[in-house]
């Protein structure tokens, strides 16, 4: 099944973030930054990779980072994390049931590039949990 290019429009409201997407450069300093955070800090943070990739959720602030997508939920698509000031050009309901078909439970979808990144088990922060992301991340 061949891929539809999916169009960004800016949001005229932003979302609430809940999560960033760190891609190359920026999961390498995001990685750098949590390693010098305090276990205050990181409570409340969940991480989740891939290689090339950092995605972190939390309820509590998240730490900014130059290049990354921050992700926020719309009321219309429950399971998927979009970016907080663009705005897919379909429905997000359809938009989620057509990303439900391909992956189960939360989902980022983030813009450039193009990619559908699903969340199955965030892993609360913690230097074990850093550990294993720096070396999916990075590898």
């Amino acid at each position: 099944m061949a891929a539809i290019p999916l169009r960004w429009t800016p949001r005229m409201h932003p979302l609430s973030p809940v999560g960033l997407a760190a891609p190359g450069e920026a999961a390498r300093a995001l990685l750098g930054r949590l390693r010098r955070s305090s276990p205050e800090e990181l409570a409340g943070l969940e991480g989740a990779g891939a290689r090339g990739l950092l995605v972190l959720l939390g309820k509590t602030s998240l730490p900014w980072v130059r290049g990354a997508v921050y992700l926020g939920v719309d009321a219309g698509a429950r399971t998927l994390l979009l970016p907080t000031t663009l705005e897919p050009g379909v429905p997000v309901g359809l938009l989620e049931q057509a990303v439900a078909a391909r992956a189960k439970g939360r989902v980022a979808l983030l813009p450039e590039p193009p990619m559908l990144v699903q969340l199955e088990s965030p892993s609360p922060l913690d230097p074990a949990a850093l550990d294993a992301l720096q070396a999916l991340v990075l590898s």
